[in-house]
């Protein structure tokens, strides 16, 4: 269950939102795989961890603003 629920949070939401800052920031010219059916384990690791990177990076952002 545990696994699950990781693996969901991780492959899905963080790889998703991984691909879309990639896209943002190099203005839609890189497209990075993301979750299960990515053909390159690499590129899909790559993905989730600017994903996670940039959610930890925007939830430091709303507490120093909110302090």
């Amino acid at each position: 269950m545990i696994h699950f629920l990781f693996e969901s949070v991780f492959l899905t939401i963080c790889g998703w939102v991984g691909h879309v800052v990639v896209r943002i920031l190099t203005l839609g010219r890189v497209k990075l795989d993301w979750g299960t059916e990515s053909e390159s384990e690499s590129e899909s690791s790559v993905t989730e961890a600017i994903g996670i990177i940039f959610l930890l990076m925007m939830g430091i952002l709303v507490v120093v603003l909110s302090s």
